[in-house]
């Protein structure tokens, strides 16, 4: 009996339980008790915990990941691993030109023969295995194949760095960077917290434009795009600190919507007579574009000279006959036939059926 009490994880759970101390109080004589309580005190006092250091972080930037041990040791030397930790480290983002960790794992069956065939790998990732090693072709996008079941622990899933594969499981990371540990940001941004402590929020989404506008003038569209920044450093964080439900919708807006510049507009040249003589006209006017519509102006309002309205028909301005190369003759000798095309031109090189 004493020896169950004073051993193992379940003894130690037992003996601080209120209602079996009470019971075992009342059969127990004092001395007993007092014997439990020193083998109790000989078995810690015997024994200590620690926690081991932080491991180096398994990637420079992008997302990364950290472990430790916890031992129990005995005097005597012998210590037993009873607890293990992890947490996510490097999380800011890589240079533009640097290659992403899981890319780095496709990248290394380069020289693997796959149907007969050497590839250049990319990864590509699945969101029903997001912790899979999958890689894509780059010159043959259609060709995708499964390398590993188990991508490296501490490679981003999800999207974004807040969710790392460990052990072919893709976890959520608390705010206090350690995986499994269930630490969330309240809305005030404190790790941990009630959403009771703030003012005012520390977060918030910010608009950066992500294109360039489509029209110079009159009018275009431009997108835009979110990112979450931290309100007194108007620096971007990771947007798992901000809410998603308060993100905006729109990702669309009106740009340049300043009139354009006056500009002439001309129509098509009238015909001329059957033997090119006479004169031919054409409608010229000064229009302005709008975002909506264009309209016209008073001349004054075009900056660069009128073109011509009118003009005296000579034979290049009307339509004409063109006749290509003559072919090869049909034979070498006797008589043979060559043909060549002839076609009806107009003034813009197109063919017409006014010649």
């Amino acid at each position: 009996f004493l020896g169950s009490a004073a051993t193992g994880e379940e003894g130690r759970g037992k003996f601080i339980d209120g209602q079996w101390l009470l019971e075992i109080w009342k059969t127990m004589k004092p001395s007993e008790i007092v014997l439990i309580y020193l083998l109790l005190t000989l078995v810690h006092s015997n024994l200590s915990t620690e926690w081991s250091s932080w491991s180096a972080c398994s990637h420079s930037c992008g997302g990364g990941i950290q472990g430790r041990t916890e031992r129990v040791c005995e005097h005597s030397g012998e210590c037993e691993i009873t607890k293990q930790a992890w947490r996510a480290c490097a999380l800011h983002l890589c240079p533009p030109a640097f290659v992403s960790w899981r890319d780095e794992q496709c990248a290394g069956y380069n020289d693997t023969l796959v149907s007969g065939e050497y590839h250049k790998w990319v990864s590509t990732m699945s969101r029903d295995a997001p912790c899979s090693l999958d890689c894509r072709s780059v010159d043959q996008p259609g060709v995708v194949q499964r390398f590993s079941d188990l991508v490296q622990d501490g490679t981003v899933c999800g999207e974004g760095a807040l969710k790392l594969c460990l052990a072919g499981v893709c976890e959520e990371v608390g705010c206090d960077l350690e995986l499994r540990s269930g630490v969330m940001l309240d809305r005030c941004g404190i790790c941990g917290g009630n959403a009771l402590t703030c003012a005012e929020e520390r977060y918030t989404w910010k608009k950066e434009t992500h294109t360039k506008c489509s029209a110079s003038c009159g009018g275009g569209r431009r997108v835009f795009k979110y990112f979450c920044m931290e309100i007194n450093s108007n620096e971007k964080v990771h947007f798992d600190f901000c809410d998603a439900n308060e993100r905006p919708g729109t990702f669309f807006e009106n740009c340049n919507s300043f009139p354009c510049p006056a500009r002439w507009q001309v129509s098509e040249w009238t015909k001329c007579t059957i033997n090119c003589t006479g004169r031919r006209t054409r409608a010229v006017t000064c229009q302005m574009d709008l975002e909506t519509e264009t309209i016209k102006v008073d001349e004054e309002e075009c900056r660069i000279e009128k073109p011509q309205s009118e003009q005296i028909c000579t034979p290049q301005s009307c339509d004409s006959w063109e006749a290509g190369l003559w072919s090869m003759c049909s034979s070498s000798c006797g008589i043979g036939l060559q043909e060549r095309t002839v076609v009806c031109l107009n003034m813009s090189g197109y063919s017409s059926t006014t010649c």
